[in-house]
């Protein structure tokens, strides 16, 4: 997309808690590959997965079957998004 900026490791870092941020009010946990999708600039899929894995190493966020949330809970979010949505 032009006028999209390149992230770096900060900048994706922060992209991917804004994102899990808004997506926490409605209870819905996304994938990697949705959070990908969804960033407000251009990165290498890599250095994305890079600043994923270390959210989830940090507790800044939390993981469960692929699924990503702000919610430390986030095994219920999936259970519900599961039944709700497929």
């Amino acid at each position: 997309m032009i006028g999209r900026m390149f992230g770096n490791d900060n900048n994706v870092r922060n992209a991917v808690i804004r994102s899990l941020r808004h997506y926490y009010l409605f209870e819905y946990p996304l994938t990697a590959e949705e959070i990908y999708g969804i960033l407000p600039f251009n990165c290498s899929f890599s250095t994305f997965l890079v600043a994923l894995e270390d959210l989830d190493d940090e507790a800044k966020i939390f993981k469960y079957e692929g699924y990503y949330s702000l919610d430390p809970d986030v095994r219920k979010l999936v259970v519900r998004r599961k039944v709700t949505y497929n």
